[in-house]
Formats: C-alpha cells, sequence, structure tokens
C-alpha cells in the first residue's frame, strides 16, 4: 500500500556514481523538466517494480543481533 505524499518518508543518501551517467540523468532532468531527485526517485522506483515483477515481493532486511 502506498502512503501518500504527506506520509512518505524520505531520507538523505550519498552515492558514487559514473560522471557520465550523473550528466545524462542532469540532461534527462532538464529536458523533462524535473529535478534530479525526482528522476532519481523515478528511476530508482522503476527499478525496485521491475526487480520485483521478475522476483517477487523484496523482504525485509532481517535485524542484526548484537
Amino acid at each position: 500500500m502506498m502512503k501518500s505524499k504527506d506520509q512518505q518518508k524520505f531520507l538523505r543518501a550519498t552515492y558514487y556514481m559514473r560522471e557520465d551517467i550523473i550528466e545524462k540523468l542532469r540532461e534527462i532532468a532538464y529536458w523533462d523538466r524535473k529535478t534530479i531527485k525526482e528522476v532519481m526517485h523515478d528511476m530508482a522506483l522503476k527499478y525496485v517494480q521491475e526487480y520485483e515483477t521478475k522476483n517477487g515481493e523484496l523482504q525485509s532486511i532481517p535485524e542484526r543481533e548484537v
């Protein structure tokens, strides 16, 4: 079940990517009149949906015992 936009929790995350891929994402954002954040979100959401279609619903990572 999807939460409404007001109920969704967003995290700030930093990842290293190839420079040419980042430039392509910037270009997509420019031409689609979106923010890079929106392009990255759309890209990740599409990947997760395709992954789950192929492999079934993802299971949560179990908590590690300390």
